[in-house]
């Protein structure tokens, strides 16, 4: 009897670890699948940079242009109110 109640006691020990590794197997299943998931929001997060560097460069050329045609177009506005003026006075 000893030595069944022995063996018996190494089975449940045995029982025990393998679901120990079987806990173990699926916790590192579920950290590679976060590890995964990680890298491809990582890929995706590097396009994102990316993409804002190139708006970021296009928004400071489109604001030069914008700021140039603000100019041109107070010009040529002062311009217009000038000659109209002008005509006003000599004409009257």
């Amino acid at each position: 009897m000893a030595t069944e109640d022995r063996l018996s006691r190494i089975e449940l020990k045995l029982d025990k670890l393998t679901e120990a590794i079987l806990t173990i197997a699926r916790v590192e299943e579920k950290v590679l699948a976060s590890n995964e998931r990680i890298e491809k929001i990582e890929d995706r997060l590097e396009k994102q940079e990316e993409t804002l560097g190139t708006l970021i460069s296009k928004v400071a050329v489109n604001s030069k242009q914008v700021s140039m045609f603000e100019r041109a177009l107070w010009f040529s506005l002062a311009t217009i109110v000038s000659f109209v003026t002008y005509y006003i006075k000599s004409v009257g």
